[in-house]
């Protein structure tokens, strides 16, 4: 998208800030109570209506490089130094054009992209059979949980009821990302089940409960790390497999 194009498609957004970057255009004749956001100290007061004292009408006053508001009968007041106005003049158009670009081109590719996944969801749909296993093992979902498709719906074997839209959005962006985890069932690894739950462990006589951010196999049993505020430390003991999913879903 070149420039011009960029300054039409945000010719209504910017109108009143390109008038005001032109000095010339600035005319306080036809404004009643306008508040300069430039400086938050200058509020426009009884500039307005065909009876105006044109006397009052403001002009702009150069002095070492910096632009001020003044009127026409205190253009050589100090006063007039309070109300500098080179938010205005020195608005930066072509960067702020470059930046709403920049956020119109995320906006319009992450539309893409949900369009896509939503195109693949009902490409799915129309595929499988109702009441089919569809996914498990998704991240933000517990690992256990199983997901089924049934008339286009997503139900959850944890909570046994419907996803809601929110939720199922979730499970078709994983798949669109993960296709070769449709409607196959997935073994959950160590990291899936375990990392991230909390477990309880005693400091000091004390029970606390503390975040897996680590397991490791040794033996046949499974070495647990936590994260103490601080940094990684290993648990005195070892757990095996069922025994540390027990603790798991105890602490949930």
């Amino acid at each position: 998208m070149n420039s011009k194009m960029i300054k039409s498609s945000f010719a209504g957004l910017v109108l009143s800030v390109s008038s005001l970057a032109n000095a010339g255009l600035i005319d306080f004749n036809s404004m009643s109570d306008v508040a300069y956001l430039g400086n938050s100290d200058f509020t426009v007061t009884s500039y307005g209506g065909p009876e105006a004292d044109t006397s009052l009408t403001p002009l702009i006053r150069q002095e070492g490089g910096i632009s001020y508001l003044c009127n026409s009968t205190d253009s050589n007041d100090t006063s007039c130094d309070s109300y500098p106005t080179e938010n205005i003049i020195d608005f930066d158009f072509d960067g702020f054009l470059l930046k709403m670009s920049v956020l119109l081109s995320e906006f319009t590719n992450e539309k893409d992209v949900y369009g896509k996944i939503n195109k693949f969801k009902y490409y799915m749909i129309s595929k499988l059979s109702d009441n089919v296993f569809l996914c498990n093992s998704v991240k933000g979902f517990f690992p256990e949980t199983n997901f089924y498709l049934n008339k286009g719906k997503i139900t959850s074997s944890y909570s046994k009821n419907n996803l809601n839209k929110e939720q199922e959005n979730k499970i078709w962006k994983f798949l669109y990302y993960n296709r070769d985890r449709v409607a196959v069932e997935h073994k959950p690894s160590l990291w899936e089940l375990f990392a991230n739950n909390r477990v309880s462990v005693s400091i000091d006589g004390f029970e606390t409960k503390m975040p897996i951010c680590d397991v490791k196999w040794n033996n046949g049993n499974i070495i647990v790390h936590v994260f103490n505020g601080n940094k990684k430390v290993s648990l005195n003991k070892t757990f095996r497999k069922e025994e540390l999913w027990a603790e798991v879903l105890k602490n949930r």
